[in-house]
This record gives C-alpha cells, structure tokens and sequence, in this order.
C-alpha cells in the first residue's frame, strides 16, 4: 500500500461567540488569520495550506502540511485569541491523510484528518477546549499533552498570554519586555512566564515538534 502523506487539521469554534457584536466577531476572524501568519514568519517556514477558513459565523479551519507544529499552532491562536481580552477558543486537531485539497476554502477539503478534527470537536466539553486525534505516535502519551497544554492555558492571564505569545515566536525576555503594551522590566516577563509554565510547556514543544 502507498504511503500517503499525514496532514493536521485543525478545527474550532469561537467560545461564546454569541456575546460578541459583529465588529467584535469580525476583529477575532482578523486576529486568527494574522496569527497564523505571524508564527510562519517567527519560524521562517511555510506550513498553512491555503489560508483559514471562517463558515458558520464562529467556526473557522485550517490545514497544515507539517502535524509536528500543531501543538505550538493550536497554543499560538489561542494566546492571540486571549490576549486580546475577547474570548478563546476551542480547537480540534486531527492528525491523518488528506484526499482532497480545496486551498480557497479548506473546509470543502476531504479526508481522515478532517474527519478527525472534526468529531474530535464534537467531543470537547464545557471545561475542555482542546483535543487531538488521529494517526498519533505514542497516541495515549499525545492526547495527554494536548490536554494537560489545554488546563495551562485555561488558568493564564491576559498579561501571561501576552508574554506567552511573545514567547511562542522565539523572542527572549528582554525582547519580549520591548514587545508588551505597555512595556515592561525584563523580571516581570520572566515572573510571567514563570506563572504560565512557560517552561515546561517550552520543553514540551521541543520533545513533540523535534521526536516526529
């Protein structure tokens, strides 16, 4: 049997769209769609294909060709997200191969990785707002860190998500103290992280996007 390639999809949904106007709506969509720009440029590498796609007034997807980067793309769009001080959001990740590719709008796309992402979505609770699922190495070590990532992140504050989010990119603490609004001493970025577990989900990064 060919070997195909393996794609993540990531699917998600704005949480508590519904209090926000369409302005508001409309500034989120933004938000996500330079977001994941900002991180190929902070990584010098091209892996969106196509570019997200927003259906279904708070639900949006998008498709990249290297999985090994869907831990560190799903944390990213959530510290965008959040440190914009309007809402979070949830995100499925499905790990699989792809049959077909519809680049101007990558929800007509087909194939496993989507239809994980998709159901993987469905699964998510009220306290849960991000999964993964799919063809995973080792699988139940995967979903965990997904999960234990996803109760950080919920305990973060906006001024640690901003610092976070700084982080995500490479910066280090004095030029991520250079980057907060307002700006900031070099310590308090380094207390900030300390209180987002900054580190231990750094460590995690590297372990998920470097033992592929």
């Amino acid at each position: 049997m060919e070997n195909k390639k393996i794609y993540a999809a990531l699917t998600g949904d704005i949480i508590k769209s519904s209090k926000l106007s369409p302005q508001q709506l409309e500034e989120v969509r933004k938000t996500l769609s330079r977001a994941i720009k900002t991180l190929e440029k902070a990584l010098d590498k091209k892996f969106l294909i196509g570019d997200i796609d927003f259906y279904r007034g708070d639900g949006w997807q998008l498709l990249l060709d290297d999985p090994a980067l869907s831990l560190r793309t799903a944390l990213f769009l959530r510290a965008a997200l959040i440190s914009t001080g309007l809402c979070d959001t949830r995100i499925s990740v499905g790990v699989g191969t792809v049959d077909s590719i519809d680049k101007k709008k990558i929800s007509k796309s087909t194939g496993m990785a989507f239809e994980f992402s998709g159901t993987g979505l469905d699964r998510l609770t009220k306290r849960s707002f991000m999964i993964v699922s799919g063809i995973l190495t080792p699988q139940k070590l995967e979903i965990s860190v997904f999960e234990l990532c996803d109760a950080i992140v919920q305990n973060w504050t906006k001024r640690q998500t901003e610092a976070v989010f700084w982080a995500l990119q490479g910066l280090d603490h004095s030029q991520i103290a250079e980057n907060m609004r307002p700006l900031t001493k070099r310590q308090t970025v380094t207390r900030m992280l300390n209180g987002a577990h900054w580190f231990q989900i750094e460590e995690t990064l590297i372990r998920y996007e470097y033992t592929k």
